[in-house]
């Protein structure tokens, strides 16, 4: 929201192409990457347990930590861009909805605990 509100719409929509490059290149087999919301990502990996989906999710988050997005045609514009994860695994038994909600409430602790962290 801060790259739209100061670099525009289009800026904003570079950074999250940027982004999702970042996550595809961190996937493999079976894993699936898929924008939720506006600048929500949900990453799907069916074959992979809790704790290394919490190690990948902090591996993603330190890859974007430690590169800056150069805004096309100002390359003297280079921000950094920090991400929140929020990491659940499903319950069986579980509906689509309640590993979204639960998921959700990590992202939710994450940023509340100040952002650029990772929550499971």
């Amino acid at each position: 929201k801060s790259i739209n509100d100061r670099y525009g719409h289009p800026a904003g929509d570079d950074v999250l192409r940027w982004f999702s490059k970042i996550l595809q290149n961190n996937m493999k087999g079976r894993d699936t990457v898929a924008r939720y919301g506006g600048e929500e990502f949900a990453i799907i990996l069916p074959q992979t347990a809790l704790e290394h989906a919490v190690i990948l999710a902090g591996q993603i988050r330190q890859q974007l930590e430690a590169q800056f997005w150069k805004k096309p045609g100002a390359p003297n514009t280079m921000l950094r861009v920090t991400a929140s994860f929020g990491v659940a695994q499903l319950i069986d038994g579980e509906g689509t909805s309640g590993i979204i909600q639960r998921t959700d409430a990590k992202l939710y602790e994450s940023k509340s605990g100040g952002r650029n962290r990772v929550a499971a």
